[in-house]
């Protein structure tokens, strides 16, 4: 049984400004630094024995704090454990979208799910390599607990897809920088529980 600890990176400028990312490789704020800290801390005695990032610089900066407090070493970086690629739109607001481009944005609004953004990637894109990853990963790591450091739209769909929702469905999760989701998985029966879902109790 592997147990994966998923955590979302902590506070960018850009998530307080509300831009949007993607792939674009935006650094922590201060607060963001200071929620990986308290992350870390509230890690601590779970016997985590991996950590895992993707390699955008706020989540391995997160996740190399939570390392540090775990007193060990970042496992690896893994790409495909990137946010959605927003492409065109990266830097923008979705009010600055839907004003500029209103267009492309009904159209994509439509069907988020096969519907590439412009010069980028669908949900549905990002959903297929995510799973892919994080199936991997149990099957690497069998009988271990695993620290998965990511991004909002990777952990909500690892999470409403173990909860058989719609990828429509799945966008109404609501994960909080620096939350701590926790999922058990048996890769010899393809099984998946829950245990906890966006705990934000170490940043209160």
């Amino acid at each position: 049984m592997t147990t994966f600890y998923l955590i979302r990176h902590g506070q960018t400028e850009w998530n307080r400004e509300r831009r949007i990312q993607g792939h674009l490789d935006v650094k922590l704020s201060e607060e963001g630094r200071e929620q990986a800290l308290r992350a870390g801390q509230a890690l601590q005695g779970e016997g985590i024995e991996y950590i895992y990032s993707s390699d955008l610089s706020r989540a391995l900066e997160t996740a190399t704090i939570i390392a540090q407090e775990l007193e060990m070493p970042v496992a690896g970086t893994l790409c495909d454990l990137r946010e959605i690629n927003f492409g065109d739109w990266e830097g923008m607001s979705i009010e600055q979208i839907a004003a500029e481009e209103p267009e492309a944005f009904a159209e994509w609004r439509e069907d988020t799910v096969n519907r590439s953004v412009p010069g980028g990637e669908s949900f549905g894109m990002m959903a297929k390599r995510v799973l892919k990853c994080i199936i991997d990963l149990g099957k690497k790591h069998p009988e271990n607990k695993v620290a998965v450091v990511t991004h909002g739209g990777p952990i909500v769909y690892t999470l409403g897809w173990i909860m058989k929702l719609t990828l429509e469905e799945q966008l109404q999760i609501k994960i909080a920088n620096c939350s701590i989701s926790i999922v058990e998985y048996d890769p010899q029966a393809g099984e998946w529980e829950i245990l906890k879902l966006n705990d934000t109790s170490h940043l209160d």
